[in-house]
């Protein structure tokens, strides 16, 4: 895969310094947007994975999916869930698999503690305003997948040095994209986007990686709407995958936003960010 930006700098193929997204979720993923396809079928897929389809009923059962009941074989699993909650469920433990990947480190798990925030954030978002909770939770996850392209783009000493620059006080007042594009030569925004059509992920949930740092553009899309503003709060929260002087408000984002998230937006944000820990540390349980 390349891309060329803006810049003119065609980005080499970065998905093959990553570990390879799981086969089996993108074909799980592919067999549940078609009706067409049975239950049985499905539950074979998945389980021709031993080590996936174990993961996949650990993540069903977590607190981040908080099941009225526990489920214990895939079948019941696809009974329960739905076709849209078990697609949430199979991107977020395919997405795990990079965060627990032999290139894990400090930066790779801030990296998908964000994302999970994100992604939890924003279903709460989208829920508030009685919108596609599974669009908003998976474009939450998803968003910021063009920075873990980034991270193995660069050597790491490399990278380091990108974030001492960008926390700099001299770039207060400018966005992280236009930061990323004046160091790095691209943003992880487009480089996401190119990621996720490669992959072969629906358009929607593109926009959103495209734009969450867009706000008077996401707002114009769901769920990149929800997303952008999950985002921020992810970040406000303390979980945050890369720090630099922000230059986005909350007050910007708000306006972007239904008014029925009002009420979420004006949560405690101690108790916000508990809740949030306690879904995200359910799932690293076990």
């Amino acid at each position: 895969m390349t891309q060329t930006f803006n810049s003119g700098i065609e980005v080499p193929a970065t998905l093959g310094k990553l570990p390879p997204f799981p086969l089996v979720a993108l074909q799980a993923l592919k067999a549940l947007s078609s009706e067409s396809n049975s239950a049985h079928g499905i539950e074979k897929l998945i389980a021709a994975d031993v080590v996936f389809a174990s993961s996949t009923l650990h993540c069903a059962n977590s607190a981040l999916f908080h099941l009225p009941q526990r489920v214990l074989t895939l079948r019941h699993a696809i009974v329960v869930l739905g076709r849209e909650r078990l697609r949430c469920i199979i991107l977020t433990v395919a997405l795990q698999s990079f965060a627990r990947a032999p290139l894990g480190s400090k930066m790779f798990r801030q990296w998908w503690r964000h994302s999970l925030a994100t992604a939890i954030l924003s279903e709460a978002l989208a829920k508030a305003s009685d919108w596609d909770t599974s669009g908003a939770y998976m474009g939450g996850l998803l968003h910021d997948i063009g920075r873990l392209g980034l991270i193995v783009q660069f050597p790491r000493e490399r990278w380091k040095q990108f974030v001492a620059m960008a926390e700099a006080p001299t770039r207060a007042g400018m966005g992280i994209l236009e930061i990323e594009r004046e160091i790095l030569g691209m943003d992880h925004a487009a480089l996401g986007a190119a990621m996720l059509r490669e992959w072969g992920i629906p358009q929607e949930l593109i926009v959103a990686a495209r734009h969450h740092h867009e706000p008077e553009v996401a707002a114009r899309h769901a769920p990149a709407m929800f997303v952008a503003a999950a985002c921020e709060m992810a970040s406000r929260l303390g979980f945050v995958a890369l720090k630099y002087p922000r230059r986005t408000t909350m007050e910007e984002l708000i306006s972007c936003l239904p008014e029925e998230t009002a009420a979420l937006l004006a949560s405690d944000e101690e108790k916000l960010r508990e809740a949030v820990e306690t879904k995200i540390q359910s799932l690293a349980a076990g």
